[in-house]
């Protein structure tokens, strides 16, 4: 059930229309409890390799030390999403109240951050990187590939440094 909550169609088109307008940043801070940092990461990944916008993936302490600063310098084209935990929804309260109203934001609470928890948030996160495709117009799984990236790919560069090195 925790899984079909995120990944049925419904609960899909459902978190695509929550969210509306706010995908269409350039910018996510995705500010995390620890025990959410696979969702996190599975987020950030995605969103960079699918060119949907960039991503700054933060805990709760490391975000009271600066990453604020992004907030007040663009706060139009930035969209926080928290995922959070029993254990952090308190800290990401004070976060949310202190917030400029101008500062879209979503939060998802995972309860007690199990491992039942985590895999949640990973359906989560895979059904959050949908909607982001689909506002930004874009596949996450098929964003296209640049001539440049084709010849990154085809490159023996790594290849050529890793044999050559007496440790490897």
């Amino acid at each position: 059930n925790c899984i079909e909550q995120h990944l049925e169609g419904s609960a899909r088109a459902r978190l695509t229309d929550r969210l509306g307008a706010a995908l269409h940043c350039d910018t996510i801070v995705l500010l995390h409890d620890p025990q959410m940092a696979a969702a996190a990461t599975l987020i950030e990944t995605s969103a960079w390799e699918a060119g949907l916008c960039s991503g700054q993936r933060t805990d709760f302490r490391n975000f009271a030390h600066g990453r604020h600063v992004w907030l007040d310098k663009h706060p139009h084209g930035t969209f926080v999403l928290a995922l959070t935990s029993d254990w952090t929804l308190p800290a990401w309260q004070a976060v949310e109240r202190a917030l400029p109203p101008i500062i879209r934001r979503y939060a998802v609470d995972f309860g007690q951050a199990g491992r039942a928890a985590r895999f949640e948030a990973l359906a989560f996160g895979l059904a959050f990187v949908e909607a982001l495709g689909l506002a930004k117009g874009i596949d996450p799984g098929k964003p296209g590939v640049a001539e440049f990236g084709r010849r990154l790919f085809d490159s023996n560069v790594l290849h050529d440094i890793v044999t050559s090195d007496e440790a490897s």
